[in-house]
Order: C-alpha cells, then sequence, then structure tokens
C-alpha cells in the first residue's frame, strides 16, 4: 500500500535516526519533509514505528495514497507512477 509519510522534527538531533529508518524502508524523497514509501505495514504502525526510533521528538502524519497529480523532478515523478499508477 502507498503510504506518504509528512514531518516536522522537534528536534533536529533526530534527523538521521528518521532519514535511516526512512532508507531502510525504501521510501522515495518526494518534497523536503515528505516521503512516499510501498508497505503493507498499517499507517499507525509505521507511526509508532517513527515515534519510537525518533524518541517522539517528531510530528508525523502516514497517509494512504491512491492516486496523485503533481509536478517536480523526473525520478520523483517516476517513483510516484510506480506506486500509483
Amino acid at each position: 500500500m502507498p503510504l506518504l509519510i509528512t514531518y516536522d522534527l522537534k528536534d533536529a538531533d533526530y534527523e538521521s535516526v528518521l532519514l535511516k529508518y526512512l532508507s531502510d524502508n525504501g521510501a522515495v524523497m518526494i518534497a523536503e519533509s515528505s516521503y512516499l514509501v510501498t508497505s503493507g505495514t498499517p499507517p499507525a504502525q509505521v507511526v509508532s514505528e517513527i515515534r519510537k526510533a525518533t524518541k517522539d521528538q517528531i510530528v508525523v502524519y502516514v497517509l494512504t495514497l491512491s492516486g496523485w497529480a503533481g509536478f517536480g523532478p523526473k525520478a520523483r515523478n517516476d517513483a510516484l507512477t510506480k506506486a500509483l499508477g
């Protein structure tokens, strides 16, 4: 299931922890602080995992996606097209 993960860090010291989590889960950056990941993990569990990894020093939302429209770099557009059609 395609998920959009978007966040605000409360403590910048946790940015590397968050970026490692996203990278380890195959996330693709869509925009600053917004990542696309295809996962079978429910959104609430992803939030829980991110908050645990960052010791709750983050505001995070995980949304399911079913379509998209937009304009950006080719690699990001390709990732969205691959995940969402």
